[in-house]
């Protein structure tokens, strides 16, 4: 009769030792984007994390020497000892389900943190208004390059070719962001070496209206670029249109095939 006992018991045991196995989830590292600063909810989600990490451990660790000891008590007619076990594996079974409820309620604080950064980190400029200096041909149009095309063959209408003495292109975010960077994509089938000396620069007025409008430099990238070249933007980078051209004074063809704004709502 204690044979039957013991291996009931010992069953329940692999029962709770397979159940505390199977909550394990994977979890998502977070990591530095741009200049985006990890929020309050991302840190209590880190801090439950840990938390329940130790307490699982602590079970884990508990069950294990539960479970090595009931291995050897074929010969033990201790009733007391097996009731004692059992109690403490009741215990485990009510502190794995405590846990679960955490590992549940930390699920839901990472959907609603990563839907955050998402908004965070979300490309600004895709299908914003864009403008240009006159146009190459009939295959170019700065439409093209906030329309998430990437494949950058320019006579497949993918780019922005502009052959003016002083070329550029521009994007209305059609509010004010703080901007982290910008993505360049150049075409791919040619022409990488014009590809080169360029700048952003960002304005809060449209600078075709108001030729006095505040110029604030992203950034500037003197060499060839490569595809993409990620861009990241002075501190404190604010504006809606955001425009490339050459570095003075350097004069060729400009070709852009895709540009890409990350940043943040502004909220001054």
């Amino acid at each position: 009769m204690i044979s039957i006992f013991i291996l009931g018991t010992i069953s329940v045991a692999s029962g709770f030792e397979a159940g505390i196995k199977a909550s394990y989830f994977p979890v998502p590292q977070f990591s530095s984007l741009g200049r985006i600063n990890s929020n309050t909810e991302v840190s209590e989600v880190k801090s439950d994390l840990a938390s329940v990490k130790s307490r699982q451990d602590e079970t884990d660790e508990k069950l294990e020497k539960i479970l090595e000891q009931m291995k050897s008590l074929k010969s033990c007619t201790k009733g007391e000892e097996v009731s004692e076990m059992k109690s403490e594996l009741t215990s485990f079974g009510l502190r794995q389900k405590e846990t679960e409820t955490k590992l549940q309620d930390i699920s839901s604080k990472v959907d609603r943190a990563m839907k955050t950064l998402k908004t965070d980190v979300s490309n600004l400029a895709l299908r914003k208004p864009a403008y240009g200096s006159r146009d190459w041909d009939q295959y170019s149009n700065p439409n093209h390059v906030v329309d998430g095309d990437k494949h950058g063959i320019r006579i497949r209408d993918q780019c922005f070719t502009s052959a003016e003495s002083r070329p550029w292109w521009m994007v209305d975010l059609q509010d004010i962001y703080d901007i982290y960077n910008v993505t360049l994509y150049r075409r791919t089938e040619g022409y990488a070496f014009r590809f080169r000396d360029l700048e952003i620069l960002v304005y809060k007025e449209n600078p075709m209206e108001n030729n006095s409008s505040q110029t604030m430099t992203c950034a500037q990238k003197k060499g060839q670029l490569s595809r993409p070249e990620v861009l990241t933007c002075n501190p404190l980078t604010t504006g809606r249109f955001v425009l490339l051209r050459y570095i003075p004074p350097t004069k060729a063809i400009l070709t852009v095939c895709e540009v890409e704004v990350r940043g943040k709502l502004f909220k001054g």
